[in-house]
């Protein structure tokens, strides 16, 4: 539920940020609809530099404060908000709103979440501090903390709630197709027409709605960093002073990052109106070395708090580590690629996971919308426009190819034989290239010639209707958008567990339950929220005889700090009964239901 401190806290994080965005605009002079898409990288950088410097608690209420004078000084000294906002802030409001309303009490469920993206988060809220080797075990210990580090900004001012780190990662989207926004040029309002349907499209082939997991946000930051740079391609330094932090927080989100600031680097070189030879070592040193010098300085923190000097933290699985890639690549992985370029490129370009149909029409939708440039003569906007969508497909084709490379030299021998997360990992390239056909669109109408008769005005607002809603009916969207919200019932029986007993369960914990074919994600869920290293779960459904557990439960019981039951079955019931009488519990904290049984 919300009440009035959440809105009034809510209401303080929002005139923050506000503060920034303004500013950015009123002394940087960056478009009101960019300004927040580069506001979000910057305090996510600045969180994640205040965790290795461990001032994370701190520097929440500086920014904070921080952000609140800055809106009181600009509106001061501009004598209002004119020039300030923008009409489509509107749509980031109400779209905030509809998602408090919408998905209150959402919980994340895919196991991935309780794996690692929730638990860092977790870890964060309840420490203030970054992952090390006094928290918490963390299974990938070099991946960047960026996501989660403005997640727990935000809710350390607002509220520690799940449901509400799921709003701010869904808004984080929003805000990064903000910039799309600021492409149509004056008059050009057919232009968001276009708009509204590519990034439906977008929207619709999202992998999760409820979640924590970055491959979205990924696509989504890269989507933003190249119409950043498309539109400040004659404005060499305010396109870095957005693109820089947008690309220090891209690789703080995941080592897969570097793909997106790779072509980020490329498009910006390439379109770049002023060809000198300064600007463009500028434009590698800012959105491609700066970045890459931040991830470094990460994998030494990584390998400090550790405890293990270039050890284990930069040795985890799924860290970028060139001699675990080389040793993979000599043992198995280059052998390999043959096979796995067949077979991600079956499922890339395949009806499994890419909609082949409706890359087709979003294609030929985008292309049609060139027509009227080659109509009226102007060729060379036309070759422009293709040449923008043919950049879209380039970085999905090569995704893909990043994905069997990951495959080949990154992923475990088993994970690489089923090609685990395959579709979430696509799902990833399939929004980019969406998010960047967008460009094509609304350089084809920007640059479509005047329209006096009313004719033609009205074919091409139908043709723009048309181009807009044929790959759309094709996306499956609303999709997830309109489903209710996913809940797994034993979570729910934690949580109200927590709330009853808000105390530390300690490193270890075993459970009984009467949930089967969940029982590994709840694990997982238990180690993430009560924050315990190990946990022991003993399902009476997947066992053959329920009582045969008692004393696989005794012998372990040794070892763990706490035992929760969550059981209807009474041979079990009795069984623990008896082993708590003779003293098998003595040394751990037992909760029977919702009560706890002191030993």
């Amino acid at each position: 539920m919300y009440d009035l401190t959440f809105a009034l806290r809510t209401l303080m994080a929002a005139l923050s940020f506000a503060g920034y965005c303004v500013f950015l605009t009123k002394r940087w002079g960056i478009h009101p609809l960019i300004a927040p898409a580069v506001v979000i990288p910057t305090l996510g950088v600045a969180m994640v530099i205040a965790g290795i410097l461990n001032i994370m608690l701190l520097s929440v209420y500086l920014l904070c404060g921080l952000g609140l004078a800055l809106l009181v000084y600009t509106l001061v000294i501009n004598r209002g908000v004119k020039g300030l906002l923008h009409p489509a802030h509107l749509i980031a409001l109400a779209a905030f709103g509809w998602l408090l309303w919408r998905l209150q009490g959402a919980q994340v469920h895919s196991v991935d979440n309780f794996h690692h993206w929730l638990r860092v988060l977790n870890v964060l809220l309840a420490r203030d501090e970054l992952p090390s080797y006094r928290t918490p075990f963390i299974t990938f210990q070099s991946y960047p903390t960026g996501s989660a580090s403005f997640l727990y900004y935000v809710l350390r001012i607002i509220e520690a709630r799940e449901d509400l780190a799921i709003i701010v990662q869904l808004m984080m989207l929003l805000v990064f197709c903000l910039p799309l926004f600021a492409l149509p040029k004056k008059g050009k309002w057919i232009s968001w027409i276009g708009l509204a349907g590519f990034l439906a499209v977008a929207l619709a082939r999202l992998y999760e709605r409820d979640t924590l997991l970055v491959d979205d946000l990924q696509a989504f930051i890269g989507i933003s960093a190249i119409a950043i740079a498309y539109y400040y391609r004659s404005d060499l330094n305010k396109a870095l002073i957005c693109l820089t932090p947008t690309a220090i927080y891209t690789v703080l989100i995941k080592n897969s990052a570097f793909f997106f600031i790779a072509m980020t680097t490329l498009f910006l070189l390439i379109i770049l109106q002023d060809k000198h030879r300064w600007g463009r070592l500028k434009i590698l040193f800012y959105t491609f070395i700066i970045p890459s010098l931040v991830f470094f300085l990460w994998t030494r923190h990584v390998s400090q708090v550790y405890n293990s000097g270039l050890g284990f933290g930069m040795e985890a699985k799924h860290s970028l580590n060139l001699a675990s890639y080389y040793s993979q690549a000599q043992s198995w992985g280059i052998s390999r690629i043959p096979e796995l370029l067949s077979r991600v490129f079956e499922q890339a370009f395949g009806t499994l996971y890419f909609p082949g149909l409706l890359a087709l029409l979003s294609t030929v939708a985008a292309m049609i919308l060139t027509i009227p440039l080659w109509a009226s003569g102007k060729i060379r906007e036309g070759i422009r426009s293709l040449l923008l969508l043919g950049f879209a497909w380039l970085g999905y084709v090569l995704w893909e190819v990043g994905i069997v490379g990951m495959f080949a030299f990154s992923m475990p021998y088993g994970e690489t034989d089923m090609l685990a997360c395959a579709e979430r990992y696509m799902m990833t390239g399939l929004v980019y290239m969406f998010g960047l056909m967008v460009l094509s669109v609304v350089e084809s109408i920007n640059a479509w010639p005047p329209m006096s008769n009313i004719t033609a005005k009205f074919a091409a607002v139908g043709l723009a209707i048309i181009c807009a809603y044929v790959p759309l009916h094709y996306s499956g969207f609303p999709g997830q958008w309109g489903a209710g919200l996913y809940r797994i019932e034993a979570r729910d029986y934690f949580a109200a567990l927590k709330k009853k007993y808000p105390i530390d369960f300690g490193d270890a914990g075993m459970y009984v339950t009467d949930y089967g074919n969940q029982y590994y994600q709840l694990n997982k869920y238990i180690q993430t929220d009560f924050q315990a290293t190990t946990v022991f779960p003993f399902s009476t459904t997947d066992a053959q005889s329920p009582v045969d557990l008692i004393p696989v439960i005794i012998e372990y019981a040794p070892e763990y700090d706490f035992l929760l039951i969550d059981t209807t079955n009474e041979a079990v019931l009795d069984g623990l009964a008896d082993a708590m009488d003779k003293g098998a519990f003595y040394h751990m904290k037992v909760f029977l239901g919702m009560d706890a049984v002191l030993q």
